[in-house]
């Protein structure tokens, strides 16, 4: 599978470019292994897409996947380590010795051993959210995010659980949960939908449910937390105005698994689907 940048407002005007080959044949594969086993091609990589993350300045990008594999290690106490394979566009910083363009196997290690496999067991990526102009961010929704400054040289990785008690079925946490960044990629936020067990009996519509919004306050590179800033039930929803029509359906909501669910310039909006 070949992949693209698309830049829609690059100057003089949109603008498409075709990255490196990333995949490699079976002889490929079979002749790395046997010769080279920390080159890249010895395995599969940018599959599945879920895992591919994009870090975009004004003239340059940077592409990465991470490779968490929490199974394989023979110790699940020792610091976490994982594989990033990266490309960025440009000569700086990460292409400092010439790979400017080119696919870059390198490893991504907790930084001061402060993670271990064992914290994230089970790991699933379901996005991949840019933070600053430096972080991407590999998001478990029923686990955390693992925090990668995927631009430096020796990428360290941090870790923060999310503010959740309860590990649902991955495909209903697709839908009810996500992690994205607003103000320009400056803040944070943490959303959940959840099902309420009990339902009024003179509720019009069929389900009840509260949205829970968390901002990731950051102190330092070492102290962040989730802090719990919006509250919302189905009845003060539904009340608000544009709402309050009874002819619209009152499912309740749930986050596209393919679009963005948010808009970079919007803060304090939440987008979902019904």
């Amino acid at each position: 599978m070949d992949y693209f940048i698309y830049r829609a407002c690059a100057p003089p005007g949109p603008k498409l470019t075709l990255l490196p080959r990333c995949y490699s044949t079976s002889d490929e594969i079979t002749e790395a292994v046997a010769e080279d086993a920390a080159s890249w091609r010895g395995r599969r990589r940018m599959v599945p897409s879920s895992s591919i993350g994009l870090l975009a300045a004004e003239e340059d990008f940077l592409v990465a996947e991470l490779c968490i594999e929490t199974w394989s290690a023979a110790d699940k106490t020792a610091p976490l380590q994982a594989e990033l394979f990266r490309l960025h566009s440009s000569s700086s910083p990460v292409a400092a010795d010439g790979g400017g363009g080119q696919w870059e196997l390198t490893l991504a290690t907790s930084r001061g051993s402060k993670v271990s496999f064992q914290d994230v067991v089970g790991w699933r990526t379901h996005r991949v959210v840019p933070f600053t102009s430096s972080y991407l961010c590999w998001a478990d929704y029923n686990r955390g995010v693992l925090f990668c400054d995927a631009l430096h040289k020796a990428p360290e990785l941090r870790y923060l659980r999310l503010p959740v008690d309860d590990m649902p079925h991955e495909d209903f946490a697709k839908f009810s949960r996500t992690v994205c960044a607003t103000n320009n990629g400056q803040t944070m936020k943490f959303v959940k939908v959840v099902e309420n067990s009990s339902i009024c009996p003179t509720c019009k519509h069929r389900s009840g449910f509260t949205i829970s919004v968390w901002t990731l306050m950051v102190v330092n590179e070492d102290d962040m937390e989730w802090v719990e800033d919006v509250v919302i039930t189905d009845n003060e929803l539904w009340a608000m105005e544009g709402y309050d029509h009874d002819h619209l359906p009152r499912p309740m909501p749930q986050f596209s698994r393919n679009a963005t669910p948010h808009v970079r310039r919007s803060p304090g909006t939440v987008f979902a689907v019904a």
